[in-house]
C-alpha cells in the first residue's frame, strides 16, 4: 500500500526537488485488557429493546458497538434496538479508557442477552430451554418447533415491560493466555534539504484488534492516534524553566501539537481476526496501540531520507540541519 519496494536501502537516495524522500516502519503492542461490567435490557410488548449501561461513549462508537453486539446475540433487528448509556443510575461499568471499554462491556452485553432469552423462554413456558437454544426475532421467541409472540407473553403474564440485568468479568483465561493488541505503522516522509521541515506524505497502519465490531469508529481511533504520533515525533515537548520550575508553554497557545495541516490522508487496515478467548465478542481494544510505533516509524523514515539517526523527540528542523 505504501509502495515499500521504492524504499532504497541506502539513505538519502530519493529526492523531489529540494525535498528528500524516506520510508520508515515501526511496530507497537498494547495490553488487551478486560474489566468488570454490567448491562441491562428493557423490552417492550412490541419487541423493541433498550440495552443499557453506565459506561460512556466519548466518540469511540461504544453505543453503536453495543447495538451491533445485541443484534448478533439476539437476532433482533437493529432498528428495534435502542442504546442508553453514560448515566450512573444505569448498570455499573468501568470508565472508557485504557483500551478496555468494548472488551469489558461486550461480556456484559452477551450475558444480558442470554438472560433475556432465558426469561422470555420461562414466560413462554418452554421447559429446559437454554439460552443457546432459544431464538429471538422481531416478533417473538422460538424454541425447537415452538413459537410464542412477544404480545402473547406480555399479555398472559400481565407485563408492561420486561427487565433483565447481568454482569461479566474476566476469568481464568487471563492466566491461561497473553492478550495484546498490535499495529504496524508505515510512513513516507519528505524532508526539506534547506529548512529541515518534515512533511508526512503518507501514513498507513495495519492493526490487530481482534474482531472489528464497528469498522469506522475503530479506524477513526487509529487515525486520531497516528496524528498524536505525528505530534510526538515532530513537535510536542514539555520544557521546564529551571530557575522558576514552571512549564514553558503550558497552554494551547504556546504548546505545539499536530493539526489537520500536519497530517496526511491516513489509511487503516485491520487484520480482523477474532480472539476466541478474550471475551464473548472476540474484540480487543484499539485506543492506545494506534500511537505506539508511529513516532518511531517517522524517525526511521527521516533516517532513510537524510541518513541522520535522531533519537531525541521531537525531531525539529534544527536537529535535522545540525
Amino acid at each position: 500500500m505504501i509502495n515499500w519496494k521504492e524504499r532504497p536501502q541506502q539513505p538519502g537516495q530519493l529526492t523531489e526537488g529540494d525535498w528528500k524522500i524516506g520510508y520508515g516502519v515501526g511496530v507497537g503492542m498494547w495490553n488487551a485488557g478486560r474489566g468488570n461490567a454490567s448491562a441491562g435490557i428493557s423490552m417492550q410488548p412490541d419487541g423493541t429493546i433498550t440495552i443499557k449501561t453506565a459506561m460512556t461513549d466519548i466518540g469511540t462508537g461504544t453505543g453503536t458497538a453495543m447495538q451491533n453486539m445485541t443484534h448478533t446475540h439476539t437476532g433482533i433487528d437493529k432498528s428495534k434496538i435502542r442504546v442508553e448509556l453514560g448515566h450512573s443510575d444505569l448498570p455499573s461499568a468501568g470508565s472508557q479508557g485504557g483500551s478496555t471499554g468494548l472488551s469489558s462491556i461486550s461480556g456484559a452485553v452477551a450475558a444480558v442477552c442470554d438472560a433475556l432469552k432465558e426469561k422470555l423462554a420461562a414466560y413462554a413456558g418452554f421447559k429446559d430451554a437454554r439460552a443457546a437454544d432459544v431464538q429471538l426475532s422481531d416478533k417473538g421467541v422460538s424454541f425447537k418447533t415452538q413459537f410464542v409472540s412477544y404480545a402473547d407473553i406480555f399479555s398472559k403474564n400481565n407485563l408492561t415491560t420486561l427487565d433483565v440485568q447481568a454482569s461479566s468479568s474476566p476469568g481464568p483465561e487471563r492466566q491461561q493466555y497473553a492478550f495484546c493488541s498490535s499495529a504496524v505503522h508505515f510512513m513516507r516522509v519528505k524532508v526539506h534539504s534547506k529548512t529541515g521541515k518534515v512533511k508526512i506524505d503518507k501514513a498507513i497502519c495495519v492493526a490487530d484488534g481482534g474482531l472489528i465490531v464497528n469498522q469506522q469508529p475503530a479506524a477513526n481511533q487509529i487515525s486520531g492516534a497516528i496524528v498524536g504520533g505525528i505530534g510526538m515525533a515532530l513537535m510536542e515537548e514539555a520544557i521546564a524553566d529551571k530557575k522558576l520550575g514552571n512549564i514553558v508553554g503550558a497552554d494551547l497557545a504556546g504548546y505545539h501539537f499536530a493539526v489537520n495541516a500536519d497530517a496526511p490522508v491516513i489509511e487503516v487496515v485491520f487484520i480482523n481476526k477474532p480472539d476466541p478467548h478474550i471475551n464473548p465478542s472476540a474484540a480487543k481494544g484499539l485506543g492506545e496501540v494506534g500511537i505506539i510505533g508511529s513516532a518511531a516509524a517517522i524517525a526511521n523514515a527521516i533516517y532513510n531520507a537524510t541518513g541522520k539517526r535522531l533519537r531525541d523527540l521531537p525531531i525539529t528542523p534544527d536537529k535535522i540541519l545540525l
